[in-house]
């Protein structure tokens, strides 16, 4: 996994990721692993960032979820495509004279940022 661009908190890290392109649009989908303490013992939360970009901002979407003990899904976190959108190449895997970078590593570097805000958040 690569060395993500905002420091996650408290040892969490990103264990697996999924990315796809197509022509219109590309994505990401990063798992990340958090262990807490609940003064008892320790618990490890799994989280969920889900980041499509799409040509147009109304269409791309980026939230975070985080697994319950049921193993099912709860939105913790969402950003607004119109904070993150103008920041991204309109390619996956090259970037622009505006965006150098290609647009999946700027997917990667937004969903290690929202999944710390999602730590953060829970405490």
């Amino acid at each position: 996994m690569p060395k993500p661009s905002t420091p996650l908190p408290y040892g969490a890290h990103c264990y697996y990721e999924v990315s796809e392109e197509a022509d219109d649009r590309y994505g990401v989908i990063r798992f990340y692993r958090y262990r807490r303490d609940t003064g008892d013992s320790a618990v490890t939360d799994t989280y969920r960032v889900t980041i499509e970009r799409t040509l147009r901002t109304d269409r791309s979407s980026a939230h975070v979820d985080v697994q319950n003990p049921d193993e099912r899904w709860t939105r913790i976190v969402s950003k607004d495509a119109s904070k993150w959108h103008s920041t991204t190449s309109p390619h996956s895997s090259k970037g622009t004279d505006t965006h150098p970078d290609p647009g999946i590593v700027t997917l990667k570097r937004l969903a290690d940022t929202l999944a710390a805000e999602a730590i953060a958040s829970r405490g």
